[in-house]
């Protein structure tokens, strides 16, 4: 701001930044899957294939995690779906399936209803009508405060990105 009657100070520092990332934490065989890919110097086995139903027990979470409130360290908000559960709504298939496909329906059943209102925002569309499709497959909705850093965590920089990362 470069008015010379202004006096505040805070055009100077960065009041709100928002940061995403994005973090997905494979099961265990996954991790050994990509352990034993890496050991045999990246090459594909010969016969590829995909898990259906092999899976016969398993919970999805995904949400997202708020960090760095003022009244709570973190809450964390999401759904928490099972393998049963989604089954039951959509047989043949997985919980991590149905949450991401969810959400494409929702958003070209959006762009159906409104086909003139173009490139949208996330802050600029009816989100009750994205949920109102979203939410039965979705699994049990939780939204609640979250022990995280737990006080057994060594986080070392606080809320920086290196805090959080995991490198090979």
């Amino acid at each position: 701001n470069n008015d010379e009657n202004n006096n505040d100070d805070n055009d100077k520092i960065a009041l709100y930044r928002p940061t995403v990332h994005y973090a997905y934490l494979p099961t265990d065989s996954t991790i050994s899957s990509l352990v034993e890919f890496r050991m045999h110097d990246y090459k594909l086995q010969p016969k590829l294939r995909i898990l259906n139903n092999e899976i016969i027990e398993g919970t999805d979470e995904v949400g997202v995690l708020l960090l760095g409130g003022r009244y709570v360290q973190a809450w964390w908000a999401g759904s928490v779906l099972d393998i049963h559960e989604a089954r039951r709504l959509v047989p043949e298939q997985n919980a991590t399936t149905l949450q991401v496909a969810i959400s494409v329906v929702a958003a070209i059943n959006y762009c159906i209803k409104h086909p003139n209102e173009g490139i949208c925002l996330p802050d600029d569309i009816d989100a009750d009508e994205i949920l109102n499709i979203c939410m039965p497959y979705l699994g049990q909705w939780v939204s609640k405060s979250a022990d995280w850093p737990s006080e057994k965590d060594k986080i070392r920089e606080g809320w920086q990105f290196t805090s959080f990362q995991v490198v090979d």
